[in-house]
């Protein structure tokens, strides 16, 4: 007998396009390059940038190009089906490896439909009496996206099953240069070879952060009111020094810092993968719902 599998409905949303995130869409530059342009809301009021992808772009090279350089062609579809947009789980079957075979429902609108508002714990098949458990068929969420989940559902004082964020915000990176992780060291290597080769991966690294900070100038980017940078150092780039930022601090457990401009509100602080405390995530909530 066929073990069933409970599969999470269908998500019908409706969404609003910006013209300039249309304009970003057809900027024949961006499509050329085939820019990353982010996931989630473009209407959404609270814009958060990363600090770079997370695709080895060897070992991972389909889920690179489906996930990342197929943005805007993902984007377009979209706009072209007009605001009602059907949102399906990317399982298809129990025992997929969701990243490789589970492409022709994913969406940059709402991505990876069925991480489950919970950390990944690795097993993502769990039976009750023969069938397999809606729970674990969803799978865990990365400890980034887990974070920004708490985040929104604190702003917005609401609680998901899923991964949801993407309905309250949308997301980017500030680099483009995709790597699973920041520095990579091949053990194999000499103590020398390997601080070559992190030297090269840090120039690699500014040069894209370079070419990235001009598509976020575009007006679809600097239309949001909050703006948080949660990229660590990599925010150094954007505001030298984080000169005029009023700082808190929550000891080892992470740190903020925010700054008012022109009815706008920018926030730098550490990467979401890092150790940051549900005090600081309840601290920068309050911030941001101040200004939306």
């Amino acid at each position: 007998m066929r073990r069933q599998q409970i599969i999470p409905p269908n998500i019908e949303l409706v969404v609003n396009y910006p013209q300039s995130f249309l304009d970003l869409l057809n900027n024949n530059q961006y499509k050329s390059e085939k820019a990353f342009v982010g996931y989630g809301n473009p209407s959404a009021k609270i814009l958060i940038v990363g600090q770079e992808l997370a695709w080895d772009k060897v070992k991972q090279a389909n889920e690179y190009e489906y996930y990342c350089l197929n943005n805007i062609e993902q984007w377009k579809k979209n706009s072209d089906q007009g605001k009602n947009i059907t949102i399906k789980s990317q399982i298809l079957y129990p025992e997929d490896d969701i990243h490789s075979k589970a492409f022709e429902n994913f969406n940059p609108l709402f991505p990876h439909y069925f991480n489950y508002n919970k950390l990944d714990n690795r097993k993502p098949i769990t039976e009750i009496d023969g069938n397999f458990t809606h729970q674990f068929l969803k799978y865990g969420a990365n400890p980034t996206w887990f974070k920004y989940q708490k985040l929104i559902q604190l702003i917005y004082n609401k609680h998901s099953e899923y991964i949801d964020f993407f309905k309250d915000a949308f997301i980017t990176e500030l680099s483009g240069e995709s790597r699973r992780h920041n520095i990579v060291v091949n053990k194999n290597l000499s103590e020398e070879e390997q601080k070559r080769d992190a030297k090269k991966q840090a120039e690699q690294t500014e040069r894209s952060i370079s070419k990235r900070c001009q598509l976020l100038k575009e007006p679809f980017f600097q239309s949001f009111p909050v703006v948080i940078f949660a990229c660590g150092g990599y925010s150094d780039k954007i505001f030298p020094y984080l000169y005029g930022f009023e700082k808190r601090d929550f000891e080892k457990k992470g740190w903020f810092s925010i700054l008012r401009e022109d009815n706008k509100t920018y926030i730098c602080t550490w990467q979401f993968s890092a150790r940051i405390s549900d005090l600081m995530l309840k601290e920068l909530a309050k911030v941001v719902s101040s200004y939306i």
